[in-house]
This record gives C-alpha cells, structure tokens and sequence, in this order.
C-alpha cells in the first residue's frame, strides 16, 4: 500500500469537507 497516495487522498477528502463547512450546497441534498 502506498502511505503517498493515501495520505493525499486523505488531504483532499479534508479539503473538500471544509470547502463544504464554509459553503455546504449539499447541505439539504443530504438530510
């Protein structure tokens, strides 16, 4: 397994959460 490539999966998996927090448009899609 390469620790590379999941940790920059992991990264973007973050930075869509917080793009998300700041502005959440699928906020209602998902309740």
């Amino acid at each position: 397994m390469d620790r590379g490539s999941w940790l920059g999966r992991r990264h973007q998996q973050l930075l869509e959460y917080y793009r998300e927090l700041k502005n959440p448009p699928s906020l209602s899609a998902a309740l």
